[in-house]
């Protein structure tokens, strides 16, 4: 896919859950697209992984003790255009754990991103996320999603795929499973992470979206299939 585009103007892009499967992605796909000025990690644990490697953008990265708490960046995100969230994480770590990075964190960033009035904040959540839903998974993914929208961002858009397959960093028993029955729809983390950075940037900078685009956005996973097709078109 040519990332490439005749815009003059740049952006900026902060991404937490960088780490992740498909934060990953929209590392690597970030690397080279000449769209992007900047580019801020945020994570918790030292990070030496793109460090040495080159990227078009500014890479920045920076290292938080504690997600909870995220006034020590908030200066240095000044002016950037994109907030991008991928975290999360498993039951198995412990159910405090689980509501803290699957809601808590995502919660948290979309308030400094109100904040700072940055124009687009785009997260993953899941297939089946809905606050009302008797399953611990499904509902704080609603939730996240809920609260989220509450903040009033100017634009948000919400990719709910389905099982995340190929994953490079973590593959995980239950997915194994799963990705066995033929009814569970199913994706590639680098599909999720391609059209979760593509249209946020296409967001600010694609003049045919403009007032015509909406402020809220919920992609499901056939809608992000789709976008991947079309674009291989």
């Amino acid at each position: 896919m040519d990332l490439k585009s005749d815009y003059n103007q740049k952006v900026k892009i902060a991404l937490i859950g960088a780490t992740g499967a498909v934060g990953k992605e929209v590392v690597r796909l970030a690397k080279f697209d000449d769209r992007i000025e900047e580019l801020s990690l945020i994570v918790r644990k030292p990070l030496a992984e793109w460090v040495a490697e080159d990227f078009s953008c500014k890479l920045v990265i920076h290292q938080l003790p504690d997600f909870n708490d995220l006034s020590s960046i908030e200066q240095k995100l000044q002016g950037y255009d994109i907030f991008l969230c991928t975290l999360g994480t498993l039951r198995k770590y412990g159910l405090d754990n689980f509501i803290k990075v699957d809601h808590d964190y995502p919660l948290n960033f979309a308030k400094l991103a109100k904040k700072l009035n940055v124009k687009q904040y785009g997260i993953v959540t899941a297939q089946g996320a809905d606050q009302n839903s008797c399953l611990l998974y499904s509902k704080t993914k609603g939730l996240t999603e809920l609260h989220i929208r509450e903040q009033g961002l100017e634009y948000l858009t919400i990719l709910r795929p389905g099982l995340l397959v190929n994953r490079d960093n973590d593959a995980r028993c239950a997915e194994k499973f799963y990705a066995c029955l033929p009814c569970i729809p199913r994706i590639r983390a680098s599909e999720v992470g391609q059209v979760l950075l593509s249209h946020s940037i296409n967001k600010i900078l694609n003049t045919n979206l403009g007032s015509q685009s909406q402020a809220v956005e919920i992609l499901s996973h056939g809608m992000i299939k789709k976008s991947i097709y079309l674009k291989k078109k």
